[in-house]
């Protein structure tokens, strides 16, 4: 575990990532997002893709809902 300050700069705060984690995929010019934890206990950095990929199956579920209900019940009745 590292520990990292907030620092202000340009007006903006920044926090620096140690080098360790560019074998994950930290590298300069990575496009992370940043998403609150629930209870505001911290954030999560998510590399941008992995994020839209996650918005674009949250929003094809939610289009898609009545269906998915649908197969869920045949699921269940058809094989109980």
């Amino acid at each position: 575990m590292a520990v990292a300050r907030v620092r202000r700069v340009d007006g903006e705060n920044v926090i620096t990532l140690p080098t360790e984690l560019e074998e994950l995929g930290f590298v300069p010019e990575a496009e992370v997002t940043i998403e609150p934890l629930e209870g505001g206990e911290g954030i999560a950095l998510v590399f941008a893709e992995r994020a839209r990929a996650v918005a674009r199956m949250q929003r094809l579920a939610a289009e898609n809902r009545g269906l998915l209900d649908r197969l869920e019940r045949y699921d269940r009745d058809g094989q109980g």
